[in-house]
């Protein structure tokens, strides 16, 4: 019985002392990981700290501050990992080390770091398009945008750029679709103008191909969103090419308006001068062909539609 009971003693001394030098093996470790923080060795740290962290939630209670420090640590040290990959631009490191830190600032209630790590991920992607965008890599400077919102789909940066990028491509829905929600989320100036310029290339260019009504429908969404001359002339001209007279003195009017002193002004006041002409609305065509009569390109065409044609009072 006696040996019993010093077996039993033995045993209980060897988990005491066994116990014992598993705490100092935490401390030495969470130490070891703070040294290395102070120099600067980043991984280092977060490897000690993280094994310090595994032996101290073993052992329980008597070690709960080293777990306590090291949970309010691990989560920044990742934060500033996935920083450092970013300005490395090593863009999938990057990500994925500050989704780490996010799930430990999570489970560590470190709500700051959660914040700024959710923040930064899709700052990158975006930054990442804007150099792929710059290069004209429009294909993959959307995949980058795409992948911001995947990530924070109410970043109207990330959907302004989307429809930057979209626009040099053929996904015409998606170009359109990316600026409203960027005008939606406190991006409407810059994504009217954005919306309002991508319309008015489509304009011109449907003129180009003589889609005339193409060209009148594109620049007059491009004036609906953000009215400027331009649409306004580009709508006049293809009017004038599909015989849409009525339509074309309106535009023809409201781009002289805009760009009084524009370098065609006169060329657009003699298209308006023959609209109104060919509108029966005498008095309205006399008043711009003799607006035209000092015009070297268009005085003897003028005089001879005031003088003799129209006979214009």
């Amino acid at each position: 019985m006696k040996k019993l009971v010093l077996s039993t003693f033995v045993a209980l001394f060897a988990i005491s002392a066994s116990f014992a030098q598993t705490v100092e093996t935490a401390t030495e470790l969470y130490n070891a990981g703070a040294t290395e923080l102070n120099a600067g060795n980043m991984a280092t740290a977060l490897e000690n700290f993280e094994k310090a962290l595994a032996e101290a939630e073993i052992i329980g209670f008597d070690a709960e501050e080293v777990a306590n420090n090291c949970k309010a640590v691990i989560p920044t040290i990742y934060l500033h990992i996935g920083k450092e990959y970013g300005v490395a631009k090593n863009l999938d490191k990057a990500v994925e080390t500050l989704k780490i830190a996010i799930e430990k600032g999570a489970d560590f209630g470190d709500d700051n770091v959660v914040a700024e790590a959710t923040s930064l991920i899709p700052q990158l992607f975006i930054q990442n398009g804007n150099e792929k965008l710059n290069a004209k890599d429009y294909e993959a400077a959307v995949g980058a945008y795409l992948a911001a919102l995947d990530f924070d789909g109410n970043n109207a940066m990330a959907w302004l750029r989307l429809g930057m990028a979209s626009s040099r491509t053929s996904n015409d829905e998606q170009t359109v679709n990316a600026f409203t929600k960027a005008a939606e989320l406190g991006q409407k100036a810059n994504a009217d103008k954005q919306l309002s310029g991508f319309y008015l290339t489509k304009a011109n260019k449907a003129r180009q191909a003589k889609d005339f009504t193409g060209a009148m429908d594109y620049a007059s969404k491009a004036n609906q969103i953000e009215e400027n001359a331009t649409a306004h002339k580009i709508y006049a001209i293809a009017a004038i090419s599909a015989k849409k007279n009525a339509e074309a003195v309106v535009s023809l009017e409201a781009y002289l308006a805009m760009s009084p002193n524009a370098n065609d002004a006169n060329q657009m006041k003699y298209y308006a001068a023959t609209a109104y002409e060919a509108l029966g609305q005498a008095d309205k065509a006399c008043g711009y062909y003799r607006a035209i009569l000092t015009d070297p390109q268009f005085a003897e065409y003028a005089k001879h539609k005031v003088e003799v044609e129209l006979k214009c009072k």
